[in-house]
């Protein structure tokens, strides 16, 4: 068994333990992180991913998500506007939302994919 496997079994005790019974969602950050080990994160069961940048995102996910379609992804990193359209596409929720000029370009983006990812919006 890999050290990534034996520390990510150890984690989801120790997550399962702390949590009580609450909903928790453990998320990998895989910036910069080669598709092989992202590869082994998936076999070990991981399925929630968050990416920085919707460029390295759109070449590593797409060919994963057709292999694991379960997978959820995330977007944590800035977004310019021309990359929108891509960020709808591609992930499953946007967490940073660093300025109100994007909101348009998200809802135009949905509205043309017809489907809506969620924003932080409070």
């Amino acid at each position: 068994m890999s050290e990534f496997v034996q520390t990510y079994e150890r984690l989801l005790h120790s997550i399962r333990h702390q949590a009580a019974n609450r909903p928790v969602t453990l998320v990998g950050v895989s910036k910069t992180v080669p598709v092989p080990v992202l590869e082994t994160a998936l076999a070990a069961g991981l399925r929630c991913f968050a990416e920085n940048y919707v460029q390295e995102a759109t070449a590593k996910w797409p060919a994963l998500r057709a292999r694991y379609p379960d997978l959820s992804l995330r977007l944590i990193g800035p977004l310019q506007r021309n990359k929108a359209a891509a960020a709808v596409a591609l992930f499953d929720r946007i967490d940073t939302l660093d300025r109100p000029s994007l909101v348009p370009a998200l809802a135009r983006a949905m509205e043309k994919a017809g489907r809506c990812v969620p924003l932080p919006l409070k």
